[in-house]
């Protein structure tokens, strides 16, 4: 746990220099110049729902960074545990890249994701090809496809996710923000087949200098096999979050 924590704490000091670096217009233009784009987030939840999956009925911290530069995005996220409540032991980090093509009203996206799971030794790898649409609704849908190998904690199984997201202006630059998820779980940690749907509304808020607030909600409700009692049992989950996050 502890090395989660330094983890964090580091993407936050990343987090805060970079931050302070777009104060200073010398910096901040040098940087502009390069055509690199720097994002981070600090987000924290109630709970940790994946996939229509609880990984952690505990509060948790998720910080994460992302670097982009000519379409090409690599980025790097974790999660742990903000209390010791339950015997889940959820601590992840994820690191990934990504090609994204707009094109149009189009935008296409291809990548992989490394997932490691230190406090249970395992790893996994995920491949994606993902398409959205901007128009209203700005509908996505990403297939994934888990490769990594079963004995070492990979899925070999696929996963599709259609999503849908709006937001409206409410009062000068803050936004009321809704989604809706329909995922197709296709033997990615479980037996068969199974479905989950999400529901989510929160709001966009801007602090200052490209920092922003989002407070949420969601709802999750799983299908089919994910709710056998052979692949975990999942039951319907409400949650709460907070998502600081910020673009250079």
């Amino acid at each position: 746990m502890c090395f989660f924590k330094k983890l964090s704490l580091l993407i936050l000091l990343i987090f805060c220099f970079v931050f302070t670096a777009k104060g200073s217009g010398t910096v901040s233009e040098m940087i502009s110049e390069t055509g690199l784009g720097i994002s981070g987030s600090f987000d924290f939840y109630s709970k940790y729902v994946w996939r229509g999956f609880l990984l952690d009925s505990d509060p948790v911290i998720q910080p994460g960074l992302g670097i982009s530069l000519a379409g090409l995005t690599l980025s790097l996220w974790c999660s742990f545990d903000a209390a010791v409540d339950d015997t889940a032991m959820s601590s992840e980090v994820d690191y990934a890249i990504d090609y994204t093509y707009e094109v149009a009203m189009l935008s296409l996206s291809v990548g992989n994701t490394f997932y490691f799971f230190p406090e249970y030794d395992s790893k996994s790898m995920e491949a994606y090809l993902g398409i959205g649409i901007a128009i209203i609704g700005s509908p996505a849908l990403t297939i994934f496809y888990d490769y990594g190998d079963e004995a070492e904690g990979g899925a070999d199984g696929v996963y599709a996710s259609l999503d849908l997201s709006h937001s409206q202006p409410i009062l000068m630059d803050i936004t009321f923000d809704i989604g809706a998820h329909a995922g197709y779980n296709h033997e990615a940690f479980i037996s068969g087949d199974g479905y989950d749907i999400a529901l989510s509304g929160g709001l966009t808020i801007p602090l200052f200098d490209g920092l922003t607030i989002a407070p949420s909600a969601i709802y999750s409700i799983p299908f089919g096999d994910l709710k056998e009692e052979t692949d975990g049992a999942q039951e319907a989950e409400l949650y709460f979050g907070t998502s600081l996050g910020w673009e250079f």
